[in-house]
């Protein structure tokens, strides 16, 4: 499988003590446009479709100011109509064991250093949007992006789908009289797409928009965050020589926890929804 992968400089250095363990849970919504159902139904892609995936991890500092992420977990399934689809992506055996160095201000170039292992990622995973729920700007460890929050690692996924994409975050000013108020930011998340399989070419882009807020834990770390995406993705298939676009509304709800800690009622994910 073809693989378009940015590393940066090697970040090696002893393990500084003190390893956190989050959960990360990524809710997917796909809604195809209504000019694009016919071509939709020719793929066999519902109207309206869901995809929940949950992955825990340890993060581990190292020296110089980079940090290790290890996954330990991971689980998906996919509800289309009436049907629930488990793992559609692998996850299971795709993430748990593999491992990530990066520094946060290396992410800016794509700098980071993956597993050997780690030859194919998920499409329900950024690492760049997670990035930002890790170390927000306006949080305490803001000062790791050592400029702007815009980390540009690309991912290869499912059927060697390249996706070349960036988030940049913003901090928000914290209400007025709001008592440890959380870091509040805003996110624009773009992708550029493009897959070469023996039988069809794909080329697409999407831009999402959202806010996102994390509340500070220990080490300057989040107790817990949440980011909320939507906006669109456009992607152009050429099949035997004939054009097919397909249009999705697409939207996405991140929620970060580390172990110990409990989120707000408030961010729970508990929207349904039905499909054709």
């Amino acid at each position: 499988m073809r693989r378009l992968l940015l590393w940066g400089a090697a970040l090696g250095g002893a393990a500084a003590a003190g390893a956190a363990n989050y959960t990360l849970t990524v809710s997917t919504i796909y809604e195809t446009d209504a000019a694009s159902a016919e071509v939709a139904r020719a793929f066999g892609i519902p109207g309206i479709s869901r995809v929940d995936t949950t992955a825990t991890f340890s993060l581990e500092p190292l020296d110089g100011g980079a940090y290790r992420l290890t996954f330990a977990t991971a689980s998906q399934q996919t509800l289309a109509g009436e049907s629930v689809i488990p793992d559609v992506e692998k996850v299971a055996g795709l993430l748990p064991g593999r491992w990530l160095e990066f520094a946060p201000w290396s992410m800016r170039e794509g700098g980071v250093k993956r597993a050997p292992e780690l030859a194919k990622d998920s499409e329900e995973i950024s690492y760049n949007l997670l990035a930002l729920m890790l170390f927000p700007p306006g949080g305490p460890l803001a000062e790791v992006w050592r400029d702007s929050a815009r980390p540009a690692v690309a991912r290869s996924y499912g059927m060697s789908v390249v996706s070349l994409e960036y988030a940049e975050a913003q901090p928000l000013p914290p209400f007025e009289g709001q008592e440890n108020p959380p870091a509040e930011f805003s996110v624009v998340f773009a992708q550029t797409l493009s897959q070469s399989t023996n039988v069809s070419e794909m080329t697409g882009k999407a831009t999402f928009e959202g806010i996102g807020a994390a509340v500070v834990g220990a080490e300057g770390l989040p107790a817990y965050a949440r980011l909320d995406l939507s906006g669109k993705r456009d992607r152009s298939f050429v099949i035997a020589g004939k054009q097919r676009d397909l249009g999705e509304h697409v939207s996405l709800a991140l929620r970060l926890v580390r172990e110990g800690q409990e989120l707000p009622a408030e961010w729970s994910l508990t929207e349904e929804i039905t499909a054709e």
